[in-house]
């Protein structure tokens, strides 16, 4: 059994894992993908598919900082979304990034309506990452990014959508 990371979704690189449980590939995920992050994440949100079923399973990563020691406790959440739509909605995303860098001021042909987040990434030997990563699918109302190592010069563009209440210029 084979269990690989969806959400985020870096590109030219996999992380899986071959453990039996869907929590215990979470934490073996996690730790792998956390040797990219270098600074302490309060909160993360993350998806795993088990590759022999398709079924999903969703994670909230908590770490705490004790000292030197970061510790990490990872909790199951539940959707209110069925797993092929999100599905569905995860790869309209990676289908935008197309591996493109999304630092144009033109992208008014975006059709995602909620803020989600991509990453574009040039490692050191100048070749392109791609990170997408849609953390308002879990329905949170903040969002904790991280950050990456010095391996990584991130990019980021956010949309969020403009409300009522948040007005710019004022």
């Amino acid at each position: 059994m084979t269990f690989k990371l969806v959400n985020p979704n870096i590109s030219n690189h996999e992380f899986s894992s071959k453990r039996s449980k869907a929590n215990k590939a979470a934490s073996e995920i996690w730790k792998e993908l956390g040797k990219n992050i270098s600074s302490y994440t309060s909160k993360f949100f993350f998806t795993i598919q088990n590759t022999s079923d398709d079924s999903l399973y969703h994670f909230k990563v908590k770490e705490q900082v004790n000292g030197d020691d970061v510790k990490h406790v990872i909790s199951n959440i539940k959707l209110s979304i069925s797993d092929k739509e999100f599905l569905n909605q995860i790869q309209q995303i990676s289908e935008q990034s197309g591996g493109k860098s999304y630092l144009s001021d033109d992208d008014s042909s975006s059709s995602s309506s909620d803020a989600d987040f991509r990453y574009s990434f040039t490692t050191l030997n100048n070749s392109p990452m791609v990170l997408n990563y849609y953390p308002t699918i879990y329905g949170v109302p903040n969002v904790f990014l991280p950050s990456f190592v010095s391996t990584f010069a991130p990019m980021v563009r956010i949309n969020i959508p403009v409300s009522s209440h948040f007005v710019i210029g004022r």
